[in-house]
């Protein structure tokens, strides 16, 4: 079964869910910021940048440009479901962390 297909300038990569290593670890679907307020963007996103695109991408480093921050309003956090199924908060922070997010990693 696929998991997903990245697609990169024209070539397509897909992945199979067998080979997501930890699983309970990797965000699959996320809640990005959508709105420039404080009740839905972290104070350390502050750039003005919001989805654009329809789902969660993460970018860059939390030190380096634009992010699709993950957003703040469940008390702070963010619903997030995970590759084996689960849904979970997490903090905004974890949109540039590559060990939740990198189905390879």
């Amino acid at each position: 079964m696929v998991f997903t297909t990245i697609m990169d300038a024209g070539i397509e990569y897909p992945f199979k869910q067998s080979a997501v290593r930890g699983a309970a670890n990797k965000i699959m679907v996320a809640e990005p910021v959508v709105l420039l307020k404080p009740s839905d963007e972290p104070p350390i996103e502050n750039n003005g940048w919001v989805l654009e695109c329809g789902r969660f991408q993460p970018l860059n480093s939390p030190t380096t440009g634009n992010n699709n921050w993950l957003s703040v309003r469940h008390g702070g956090k963010s619903d997030a479901t995970f590759a084996d199924g689960h849904v979970s908060p997490v903090p905004p922070i974890d949109s540039t962390d590559y060990t939740v997010l990198r189905a390879d990693y």
